[in-house]
């Protein structure tokens, strides 16, 4: 019985892995054929403002929850 627990849990870890690899793949496939496709459809960026060190961030807005 211990036996079969073991290689259960050995066969599921396995294909969790399996997975995990899997989807990074098809994730990685699919994102770069949007992203062509999106440049096809005539989206682009006209102007990307430079970095700056000076700036220190935004303004803070405390806000209230409402339930």
């Amino acid at each position: 019985m211990l036996k079969l627990l073991i290689i259960f849990f050995g066969i599921g870890y396995l294909l969790y892995w399996m997975g995990k690899i899997a989807m990074q793949f098809f994730i990685g496939y699919y994102s770069k054929d949007f992203a062509a496709g999106r440049q096809k459809d005539g989206v682009h960026i006209d102007y990307i403002p430079p970095k700056s060190k000076s700036f220190q961030g935004g303004e803070y807005i405390d806000y209230e929850e409402v339930e």
